[in-house]
């Protein structure tokens, strides 16, 4: 993807990152911190100061020696930087000097803010819970019973016992097999009447 051209294009989505050679470039945000993050010897976020540039150039150096010994390839020609004048190593420390101080401007009051922030939510802790209800009791929660109650509930649960047996009693006694009845008494027997005349007379 393109970076914008446009100057007064404002992207809040690009970063410059800081080559140890090649000096400054504009790239995506997301680019800038993984070379950052991939490549220290070669990339950072911040611009370079020449005693940490010339040790990443160093250990870059000596990285690409070993790279080349291994693969059976020609080291390449070491980059040679000029030295600093006196002149520019007064002005580089002055830079520097400038750069610690502000470093630590800005670190004591991110820690104050970080304090403040703290000591801001303790008392929104302490404001909630002065103004948090009591607890209130849950009508729906089990106590055990006391006094009358108990008293009540015990008379209650003995009567219910005693109507529960009595019930099964009742119909134990329903299910129960007859005994033997008592005496049979005879079949009456037809007698004939005299007068009467033979069938078919």
């Amino acid at each position: 993807m393109a970076l914008p051209t446009d100057p007064t294009q404002v992207r809040a989505d690009l970063r410059t990152a800081y080559h140890v050679n090649d000096g400054p470039t504009t790239m995506y945000a997301v680019d800038a911190n993984s070379a950052a993050a991939r490549h220290p010897d070669e990339w950072s976020l911040t611009p370079w100061d020449p005693d940490r540039a010339n040790e990443a150039r160093r250990r870059l150096r000596e990285r690409q020696v070993a790279e080349a010994q291994a693969e059976g390839r020609q080291v390449p020609p070491e980059r040679v930087e000029p030295e600093m004048t006196d002149e520019e190593r007064a002005e580089f420390d002055e830079w520097k000097a400038r750069r610690d101080k502000a470093k630590e401007v800005l670190d004591a009051a991110a820690k104050e803010k970080a304090e403040q922030d703290a000591k801001a939510d303790e008392i929104a802790a302490a404001q909630a819970a002065i103004n948090a209800p009591p607890p209130q009791p849950d009508p729906n929660r089990r106590r055990p019973l006391t006094g009358a109650a108990k008293a009540n509930a015990d008379r209650k649960a003995a009567a219910d016992k005693a109507a529960a047996d009595k019930a099964e009693a009742d119909r134990k006694n329903q299910g129960a097999i007859p005994g033997p009845a008592g005496p049979v008494s005879p079949a009456p027997v037809a007698t004939q009447d005299p007068n009467a005349k033979p069938p078919g007379t």
